[in-house]
């Protein structure tokens, strides 16, 4: 049986979705987050407890400036609203 190289939780919301998915992926895993949602991103600071070293985060620009009813994809960026979560993640 082969086993993934990396697996992606796409579109979460919570800390408990975090905590779920982590539950049903083997340590051996690593996992790539697509915090694509606001409600991911505001909530950076409870869900980011639960990476793992050879984890990754992915802003979605696409999908956080749809959510956030922005008018041009780069007003993320542009407006510093990923600045704090990306502080955070190196951070830990």
């Amino acid at each position: 049986m082969c086993s993934p190289e990396r697996l992606m939780l796409p579109m979460f919301d919570t800390d408990e979705d975090v905590a779920h998915f982590r539950s049903l992926v083997p340590r051996s895993v690593p996992i790539t987050y697509l915090a694509e949602t606001p409600s991911a991103l505001v909530r950076v600071n409870t869900w980011m407890k639960r990476l793992h070293d050879d984890d990754e985060v992915h802003f979605g620009l696409n999908d956080l400036s749809l959510g956030m009813n922005l008018e041009f994809l780069f007003e993320v960026l542009g407006g510093g609203v990923l600045q704090g979560a990306a502080r955070r993640l190196r951070q830990a």
